[in-house]
């Protein structure tokens, strides 16, 4: 068994028309498998004249006898729903992988940042010297930090006192 949806086609997809009221949209009546579970504002496939278009659904009407005139004038049929909400999804999800591959990212830069660096010292005696250093201001112990290398006595916490 079919319906009979009353739908507008994608350019005027965009008109402001109420439920109640189409307008000046031009409608098209077409049969619609129940088991499709078509809806009033749905965006659907159809199949026209010009092969196959985007309609929005304006009303679903019941395959009977009150509405013979409608189900007369149908002829077409519409192909399927355009599920919006898997699209959305889709999209969100593209979006959260792409976050979560850049947060990955990030963390990545910063291990081979830090794994390079110890690489360096296991290599150089200096390198081993400044990364320690850098260990000590990094966990907070700034007790032997030397600041005179860096040409800048004014930040030197004994002398700030």
């Amino acid at each position: 068994m079919y319906q009979i949806a009353i739908v507008s086609f994608a350019s005027n997809l965009l008109s402001n028309y109420s439920k109640q009221s189409a307008g000046s949209n031009v409608l098209y009546n077409y049969k619609v498998d129940e088991a499709l579970k078509v809806k009033v504002d749905d965006i659907v496939v159809v199949a026209s004249s010009n092969g196959l278009g985007l309609a929005k659904v304006f009303k679903v009407l019941d395959n009977n006898f009150n509405n013979a005139k409608a189900v007369n004038q149908a002829s077409a049929w519409v192909v399927d729903v355009v599920d919006m909400n898997a699209h959305s999804l889709r999209i969100k999800l593209s979006e959260k992988r792409e976050y979560l591959i850049n947060q990955l990212k990030e963390k990545q830069n910063a291990v081979v940042e830090k794994e390079a660096m110890r690489f360096l010292g296991d290599k150089d005696p200096e390198a081993k010297k400044l990364l320690a250093e850098l260990d000590k201001i990094d966990s907070g112990d700034i007790k032997d930090v030397d600041f005179e290398e860096i040409g800048n006595k004014e930040h030197h916490p004994a002398e700030n006192n």
